[in-house]
């Protein structure tokens, strides 16, 4: 029976900002010396120019900001915005909600050695993570919808996280060569990976992952990777059987429920009008968890 995990007693980085905290500010102005900072300094119906002159303003301030510890940005993030982040010295954790094409590299990040939660969301134009490697002190990574990102080869060496999330956006999905890295992460306990697809199709990295507590996987991989994980992994929440419950009523016959089976370009079928498909599908996943146990 797998070990089920409260989240919502998790501080997960991208889940933080949702919570009630400091309140949001777009002007320097308006700085009172808080230690965490919310700034949405971007996206504000201003013209160009005053634009312009704001970023600049805050790229300016930032710098002078030595105590801060944790910054928020809420809104459009540029290259210059980032990078005014790199030399303070207390600054543990960073959330990037978006840049668009605004960001191309992360070279200045790689320099916060205080760094222990960063969150990177839609940077379509960021080619590779090197920079990360150095953040020896990082806890928890989330990175979301990085679309030219296919090797995390970078991160192989952070050892101490302890939440690594790795997506696709909403509406596509996020690729990789391969995820050979993660194993090497021996301290993670929790990994979402959901609308991730690995192109070379083996996620056996994950089995070495003995203290994972809660993993998130899509369906787009054979049967046999799931059942390997499952008999690698048997007291981490992360929702794998021979298929998923969908909770949804067969309208065939109105009885059945539909399930989803775990292994690719399968389609749902009835728990009572396809029971011998089940069946078979069920003795085949337990066969092949018995034969990784």
């Amino acid at each position: 029976m797998n070990t089920y995990v409260d989240l919502s007693i998790e501080q997960f980085l991208s889940w933080e900002h949702r919570k009630e905290c400091p309140k949001t500010i777009n002007f320097p102005s308006e700085y009172e010396g808080q230690t965490d900072l919310r700034i949405a300094c971007t996206q504000l119906n201003l013209s160009q120019s005053k634009q312009n002159n704001l970023i600049d303003e805050w790229t300016q301030v930032i710098p002078t900001l030595i105590d801060v510890e944790h910054i928020w940005f809420y809104s459009r993030v540029p290259q210059k915005l980032i990078n005014s982040v790199a030399d303070l010295p207390k600054l543990r954790s960073l959330f990037i909600k978006w840049s668009g094409n605004g960001i191309t590299d992360l070279t200045k990040i790689g320099g916060l050695k205080s760094l222990e939660r960063l969150y990177i969301g839609s940077c379509t134009q960021l080619e590779t993570l090197d920079s990360l490697k150095k953040l020896s002190k990082l806890k928890w990574l989330e990175l979301h919808e990085l679309k030219k990102i296919n090797d995390i080869n970078a991160i192989k060496n952070l050892n101490n996280l302890v939440g690594l999330t790795f997506t696709g956006g909403m509406f596509g999905k996020q690729y990789l060569t391969n995820i050979d890295a993660i194993s090497h992460l021996t301290n993670l306990e929790f990994l979402d990976l959901h609308r991730l697809k690995v192109e070379s199709e083996d996620i056996s990295a994950i089995v070495k992952l003995k203290k994972l507590k809660y993993l998130d996987l899509p369906i787009y991989y054979p049967l046999s990777e799931y059942a390997r994980i499952y008999a690698a992994l048997p007291n981490c929440d992360h929702d794998i059987y021979a298929f998923r419950k969908t909770k949804e009523i067969c309208v065939k016959c109105m009885k059945g429920e539909m399930v989803l089976p775990m292994a690719k370009n399968k389609r749902k079928i009835c728990t009572v009008c396809s029971a011998q498909k089940v069946k078979k599908l069920e003795d085949e996943f337990l066969s092949l968890v018995e034969s990784y146990s």
